[in-house]
């Protein structure tokens, strides 16, 4: 039980805060509705098609983990965002806030008292807690680095 009680403070450490890499929440720190619809020259999405695609992803994969009527959505038109560009400031704003909201319910998954954080995953072929948390890990890193280069690349990086 200590072992896991380690796991799971480790795991929520690194899902929450920077590390070895800045987090998601403070890539995206003041950014603009107009600024997050740009697309740079050579690349095929924008910040706000990365956002939106961070947040389905990781929806997915909290659902996953926690419905046992899971479906999966279809690959890849249900984990990128139908539009290139947010309607308003509040759609910007609610999707960014979503990816916060999801990535706390799966910790909350994982701090439950009843967590087994290695048991299969029942409508999965052999995944656990374990793996999808480092999965999140991985995923969200990457495209937030993604975010990172695109807005020095339009020059918006403070």
């Amino acid at each position: 039980m200590k072992s896991q009680n380690e796991i799971v403070k480790t795991v929520k450490n690194m899902l929450l805060h920077a590390n070895a890499h800045i987090t998601f929440n403070d890539s995206v720190k003041g950014l603009s509705i107009h600024d997050c619809a740009k697309t740079p020259d050579n690349l095929p999405y924008n910040i706000w098609q990365l956002v939106e695609h961070i947040r389905l992803t990781q929806l997915d994969i909290l659902n996953f983990c926690r419905n046992k009527d899971y479906v999966e959505p279809t690959w890849p038109d249900d984990y990128w965002p139908e539009k290139k560009a947010p309607e308003n400031a509040a759609e910007l704003k609610h999707s960014i806030s979503s990816v916060d909201h999801d990535l706390h319910e799966f910790i909350k998954l994982i701090e439950a008292p009843d967590a087994d954080l290695f048991a299969p995953i029942p409508k999965g072929t052999g995944q656990h807690l374990f793996r999808e948390a480092i999965l999140i890990m991985d995923h969200t890193g990457y495209h937030t680095a993604e975010i990172v280069v695109i807005r020095r690349l339009l020059g918006i990086w403070n």
